[in-house]
This record gives C-alpha cells, structure tokens and sequence, in this order.
C-alpha cells in the first residue's frame, strides 16, 4: 500500500473509533418542542438515540476507509508464452541446459524441457509489459539469447511478419519460436 493510502486509512480508523468512543459516552438529546428523546433511524442498527457529531465521525470514519481502500492502484496480471529450439535438437530438456532470466523483474519464469517458456508476472495498472521489462535473456555454456520485448513489440506494430512477436493482448504476449545456434 502507498504512504498516502495508509494514512487515510489512519485518519479513517481514528475518526471512526473517535466517533464509536464519542457514541458510547454521549449524552442523550431532547428536542425542544416535543420534549421526546432525539432519535436516528439507521438501516443495519436499527432506531438509536444519539448525538448527531458522534454519529457523523463514525460514518466519515467508515467512508473514507471505503474510499481508501478502492483508490489503491491494483497490480494486471500478464502471461508471456514462447519457446527456444535449436534445429539440430541437440538439446533434450531445456530446463538443464540454461536459465531463463527476466531482467529488472521478479516474477514467474518457466521453462520446460521442449523450450517453451511462460512467464507470469503483476504489473502496475496502465503499465505495458514492454515499459517495465528491458530485456528477456536465457542463459547456457553453449549459448546466449535475448529478447528485446520493447523491440519486438514496434517490429510487430509496423509489420507483424518481422517480429518475433506472434501475437498481443491487453495483459498477454505470444512469440513464436526463437532459434538458438550452439557453440561447439
């Protein structure tokens, strides 16, 4: 949670127990004309008689952790799918001959022994997966490959056949398959 959402939250869980405090030890009010107790009628509570100020701080309270709370920017979801071949299929299990790394971010990577990688990751809300991650690479003793999502994804926009990219969504990238050549 951002330091501004924390402290509305303070603010929200003080004003509400300020007011819960303020109900519990309030005094009752009479209405002058009718001399009969002031009552509000709260839907979930029922009929209560209270004062005005104490109730207010309490729904004030409860709003604004509402409205903290809705405020707070949500993480997307995206998938990106590929895969690695090498086209003398030297290699057997692609999960014991490198590691596949994304540079910059934590996230979920896999690779399985057909060189098909997944990689799953949150991202800020109305961030693209190519404005946070610079680079996708998979590291072996028998070769080096990098990705350039950014790259990919302007080859693609001008013209699909050029990239690597096969396929976008909002939150998903699909490549098509990346050949590697061995080191001998």
């Amino acid at each position: 949670m951002g330091n501004v959402t924390l402290l509305v939250l303070a603010l929200a869980a003080l004003s509400f127990v300020l007011g819960f405090v303020a109900l519990l030890s309030s005094r009752i009010y009479i209405n002058p004309n009718t001399k009969a107790k002031l009552a509000v009628d709260l839907p979930v509570l029922g009929k209560m008689q209270t004062n005005y100020p104490a109730l207010i701080f309490v729904f004030v309270g409860a709003a604004l952790a509402v409205f903290a709370m809705e405020k707070e920017p949500r993480d997307t979801s995206w998938t990106i799918t590929g895969q690695l071949r090498e086209p003398t299929n030297q290699i057997k299990d692609w999960r014991n001959s490198g590691t596949l790394r994304l540079v910059q971010l934590g996230p979920n990577v896999a690779i399985d022994e057909h060189g098909q990688f997944s990689i799953d990751v949150d991202l800020p809300e109305g961030e693209s997966f190519e404005s946070v991650v610079q680079q996708i690479a998979y590291v072996s003793d028998r070769f080096h490959l990098e990705i350039f999502p950014k790259d990919e994804l302007e080859a693609f926009k001008k013209n699909p056949a050029a990239s690597k990219l096969s396929k976008m969504s909002a939150t998903t990238r699909v490549y098509r398959p990346f050949d590697v050549e061995l080191v001998q």
